[in-house]
């Protein structure tokens, strides 16, 4: 089966130097590449990137309409460089305190997504709502390339919960 992800020269390109790189550039620009081919626009997504000075929002927030043309977050993206000196505990509690924050803006959204996007890994998990837990959807970061298949499971999942 071809590549669902890493696809063309380009997106090999930022995936080599994202996977050694110490700029969160590189990972932070694979990291959108990818989020817009699995969120497409014409399936009501919208990738919204939010680039602050102080570092205190989350890269990627991925966004849907529903049939009634509300928007709700579906999922919190953390993207840093793959030799980044933050700790990786550090990131995640990044993720899950923005998760947190932005689902108190939707007061029927039962769920959302977050994720740690390193380098070339991305770790998934699920926030749960109704018991304030998140579940861990893989048991340790999954490489974009390497793990295609495992990924493409987990973008699957994302698109068919219901989080309303």
């Amino acid at each position: 089966m071809p590549p669902r992800y890493i696809k063309n020269a380009t997106l090999q390109h930022l995936y080599d130097e994202a996977k050694v790189d110490g700029k969160e550039n590189s990972a932070s620009g694979l990291c959108n590449m990818v989020l817009c081919d699995m969120f497409q626009s014409s399936a009501g997504y919208v990738v919204f990137p939010q680039y602050t000075q102080d570092n205190t929002r989350p890269d990627f927030r991925v966004g849907k309409y529903t049939p009634g043309g509300q928007q709700i977050t579906v999922k919190i993206v953390e993207a840093k460089s793959a030799l980044s000196s933050q700790s990786y505990t550090t990131a995640v509690n990044q993720m899950k305190s923005a998760v947190r924050e932005s689902i108190t803006e939707n007061p029927s959204q039962t769920g959302m997504w977050g994720a740690v996007w390193k380098g070339t890994k991305i770790d998934v998990y699920y926030y749960r709502r109704s018991t304030n837990e998140f579940l861990r959807m893989s048991p340790q970061p999954l490489d974009i390339k390497d793990n295609d298949a495992a990924v493409h499971q987990i973008e699957q999942q994302i698109k068919t919960r219901n989080l309303v």
